[in-house]
């Protein structure tokens, strides 16, 4: 097709799509509880403290996860200043490259047309784009464990194809040493990210695949693993000798045993979920392309199982004579697998968890995607598929319509835009391109309708959706901030009561303490005191603790309240609280 003959076409169509999905309106909303306002505050008080070394938050250490993640978001500020918008730069950065890397991968591997529609669908992906616009951890791990995974596959693609033609050139003739160096600064990074799993993740992939295509030998020599390691100690493991060295045993015991070893096998802090979770995840999380997703495994699946039966029974390195094209999907369904595996064999599993995974998803879904549209196959595949999607998305629509026909009767405080309705007409709009381009052969405008599809709802979510969930979930909080900014200049005490949200952190720009409801004693050690003292709860709270103590009830809010040892009178005589 005459679109995959320009590739700075096909670049700069990746770049406006991935602008539009997750740049466009990023700063738009307030931090969402409870991981956002972590991350951003904790970076903010490393840049108002200056210590580069140890994060905090709350203004207490913070050793749940590793420095790097604090440090992109630090920078993000300095350029940015401290603003939503900066705090979600680096996951939106680190998604763009993620998209570029995999269009790249499939490049090198296969074709531009494969590379390209592999990643459209990773960046039109659900879960990818709701990370991406998230200031969290997850987004900037996953890159740099992909981008471990691609890099090393295509070291092993390199020194295969050195062996089989002479190499020409500077990069040909050192492709495979440069490749794995790159893995293993990338697997440095994600470990400096989030940790251990940064490099166990990557290598027992790489291990796995090489076994099976008969190339393990090969991509061990010394020459990539020495001057590998110490790219690889280089970037991961200064930092954690300093914060051993400043923390000790303290930083050990709590990132190493307890939020790694413990979470993985004894689920001691929290976030336990049943062993079809991930399955479910993936399906919702690869939105609209998960019919297309399930097609390729299936498909896919088969050809192994008869590349299995063919082989002799005790030969492992089953795949070692098959061409570049199948391997790229053996190493697609390798990485897709233990991904899935190894977090489900976690105890703690939460949605974010599997993001490393979504770009096998892609190149798997790429291929079926990539053999219609230029080799007229999988014709029966795909037109299901779409007809599977296209029915999903007019029965969203329809739901759409109900949710907001309700929302609008039920709720009467809650102003719900009429730019909700577009959100329906998206998905209709989708689904009904969808069939047609499909019907007509118009392939590649097939692919595009549920790209632009994804892209028309997230902008219309950001602008339309997240100011209703703001002002149902948020704005309490937000008001209570200012309360406190204003009365007294500042000069009082905000606490939390049986609450745990720090975009008040984040917001008020102090630290607050936090009280369990339980707590009478040291509530009235608060509201008998001298000093003004606002304390934020929940509302379903308040009957309770009326019985036990006595305060002044400023605001019942919507969802949370705000009680205080000063009178209402004296704080709307010298507060002017913003409206909501």
């Amino acid at each position: 097709m005459k679109i995959f003959k320009k590739e700075y076409i096909l670049l700069l169509i990746l770049a406006i799509l991935c602008i539009a999905l997750y740049f466009l309106f990023l700063g738009h909303y307030k931090l969402i509880d409870v991981d956002e306002p972590r991350y951003a505050e904790a970076a903010s008080e490393m840049l108002k403290s200056g210590n580069w070394l140890t994060p905090y938050f709350n203004y207490e250490v913070r050793f749940d996860k590793p420095v790097f993640i604090y440090w992109l978001i630090a920078l993000s500020y300095i350029v940015f200043g401290v603003t939503e918008f900066a705090a979600r730069f680096p996951s939106a950065i680190m998604a763009t490259l993620l998209v570029f890397f995999t269009y790249f991968f499939g490049r090198q591997t296969v074709s531009k047309s494969f590379g390209f529609m592999s990643a459209i669908i990773l960046a039109s992906s659900l879960e990818f784009i709701v990370t991406a616009r998230m200031s969290i951890t997850d987004m900037t791990l996953s890159f740099f464990i992909c981008a471990t995974i691609f890099s090393g596959f295509l070291g092993a693609f390199s020194v295969k194809r050195q062996e089989e033609q002479k190499a020409e050139g500077f990069f040909e003739k050192y492709s495979d040493i440069i490749y794995w160096n790159l893995a293993y600064l990338f697997s440095g990074a994600a470990v400096l990210t989030k940790g251990p799993v940064g490099f166990i993740l990557p290598a027992g992939i790489f291990g796995i695949c090489f076994i099976l295509t008969g190339c393990l030998k090969k991509n061990l020599r010394l020459k990539y693993i020495v001057p590998g390691s110490l790219i690889f100690l280089a970037v991961a493991v200064p930092w954690y000798y300093l914060i051993i060295k400043e923390h000790g045993m303290a930083f050990v015991n709590y990132f190493f045993l307890e939020h790694n070893l413990e979470r993985f096998g004894g689920g001691k802090l929290g976030h336990e979920q049943p062993i079809y979770f991930y399955p479910a995840v993936i399906f919702l999380g690869t939105f609209p392309w998960m019919f297309y997703l399930i097609s390729a495994l299936v498909k896919h699946i088969k050809e192994i199982v008869n590349q299995v039966k063919t082989c002799k029974i005790f030969d492992i390195s089953i795949f070692k004579d098959t061409d570049k094209n199948s391997q790229v999907i053996l190493f697609s369904l390798v990485w897709f697998f233990a991904v899935l595996l190894f977090f489900s064999m976690s105890s703690a599993k939460m949605v974010s968890y599997v993001l490393p995974l979504f770009p096998a998803c892609a190149l798997l879904a790429g291929k079926i995607w990539d053999d219609y549209i230029n080799n007229n196959q999988n014709e029966k595949i795909i037109r299901y598929s779409s007809w599977v999607t296209a029915g999903l998305c007019f029965l969203m629509s329809a739901g759409t319509i109900v949710t907001y026909i309700v929302l609008s009767h039920k709720t009467v405080d809650l102003d719900i835009g009429y730019n909700l309705l577009m959100i329906p007409a998206l998905f209709f709009a989708g689904a009904l391109f969808l069939i047609l381009f499909i019907k007509k052969q118009q392939k590649i405008k097939a692919l595009f309708s549920l790209a632009l599809m994804m892209a028309g709802i997230i902008i219309l979510a950001v602008t339309a959706v997240m100011p209703v969930v703001y002002k149902s979930a948020q704005a309490d909080l937000i008001e209570y901030i200012n309360i406190a900014k204003t009365y007294n200049s500042g000069n009082n005490e905000l606490i939390t009561c049986g609450l745990t949200k720090p975009s008040l952190i984040f917001y008020s720009h102090r630290r607050i303490p936090f009280i369990a409801t339980e707590d009478t004693k040291l509530l009235s050690k608060y509201l008998n005191s001298k000093k003004p003292v606002f304390i934020v709860t929940k509302k379903k709270y308040l009957e309770d603790l009326s019985k036990r103590i006595k305060y002044n009830l400023i605001s019942p809010g919507k969802k949370y309240s705000l009680i205080s040892n000063i009178k209402n009178s004296s704080i709307a005589a010298e507060t002017q609280p913003k409206e909501r």
